[in-house]
């Protein structure tokens, strides 16, 4: 298999991530790690960018949130599903996607095309193999513990793959005990959690460098190990 440019979460911040496409190579091959909208200002943009030119990209957490947003809630904020608490009342920054699909007036066709669209096209992982590299695995957050093989195995459940904060972004440290973090069949690329710079370990990378909170949007060629950034400019 040819290279492979893995881009870190974008967060709806769509002329940053046109800019970092501009560096990379016509025909590059791209795989997305999730989180392709919330906070930033144009996140339909990104969604409708990534669905016209088939990009690659697996299931973040803000990208589920969305796909499975209730657009009617009634009753009290208990009875509300969870993921309306989780988003609506917290810094996830879903009503920033909302405004785009409801300025000037609400884009109802688009807005239903892009959350079907994400459910049935974006998956846990991807899996990538190479003739002289280690396979490759493009997750949103830290699946490398949980691995089993490529055919869809993995130890835990998927949202808690999807969506745990397993690595702390202060100082690099794994939060949970008892999980064995030596996995040596596959290098692991995530996204999700964000730090200033690319953090790396042996058997894996996380590529979040915070594009939507002003920082930059980040590139990682694999198996060749080039980083290509680009600062925020949304």
């Amino acid at each position: 298999m040819d290279s492979i440019y893995i881009i870190g979460d974008i967060h709806g911040s769509y002329k940053t991530f046109l800019a970092l496409l501009n560096k990379l190579p016509s025909d590059a091959k791209i795989c997305l790690t999730g989180d392709l909208i919330d906070r930033g200002p144009d996140s339909k943009k990104v969604l409708q960018y990534v669905i016209d030119n088939n990009i690659m990209s697996v299931m973040g957490n803000h990208d589920l949130a969305f796909a499975q947003y209730p657009l009617i809630s009634s009753g009290p904020q208990k009875d509300r599903p969870k993921i309306f608490v989780d988003t609506y009342d917290s810094h996830w920054g879903i009503m920033d996607t909302f405004k785009n699909y409801l300025e000037p007036i609400f884009d109802k066709k688009t807005f239903l095309f892009h959350r079907e669209y994400i459910l049935n096209n974006f998956p846990l992982f991807y899996y990538f193999e190479f003739d002289n590299a280690l396979p490759l695995v493009v997750s949103h957050s830290l699946i490398l513990p949980y691995w089993k093989g490529p055919n869809g195995n993995y130890s835990y459940e998927a949202e808690f793959i999807q969506s745990s904060h397993i690595i702390n972004h202060k100082t690099g440290k794994i939060k949970f005990k008892n999980f064995d973090f030596s996995n040596t069949k596959i290098f692991n690329i995530i996204g999700h959690t964000a730090f200033k710079e690319v953090y790396f370990q042996d058997n894996f990378a996380v590529i979040d460098t915070a594009a939507t909170f002003g920082n930059k949007l980040t590139a990682y060629k694999y198996p060749e190990g080039d980083i290509i950034q680009q600062k925020y400019v949304d």
